[in-house]
């Protein structure tokens, strides 16, 4: 479930913290303590892992489908290619070498 969530968890990372931490009364309380700032840092990993859940549920799986769709329907205008974005073409013959 997180190898899914990952790029979610890698985008939205940030956009919790700011958002936790701009919270005054929370962000004094985390700099309480080290055994506060670890709670905090605990509530905000709960946090990231629900809110990039809604992120892949809401925006990725949908935006990954429209992908499949319009490459779907453009498939016969667009060569095939590789993971690497060349194009795959036959590989060419050796030419036999005389010997001497």
């Amino acid at each position: 479930m997180l190898g899914e969530l990952s790029y979610s968890i890698y985008l939205m990372q940030g956009i919790v913290l700011y958002c936790v931490f701009a919270i005054g009364p929370l962000r004094e309380f985390a700099l309480a303590s080290d055994a506060n700032f670890w709670i905090v840092i605990f509530i905000v990993l709960v946090a990231l892992v629900f809110v990039a859940l809604a992120m892949h549920i809401l925006v990725e799986r949908p935006g990954v489908e429209f992908g499949r769709k319009l490459r779907g329907e453009r498939q016969d205008l667009v060569a095939p290619m590789t993971a690497h974005g060349m194009h795959l073409t036959p590989p060419l013959a050796a030419e036999p070498t005389s010997g001497p």
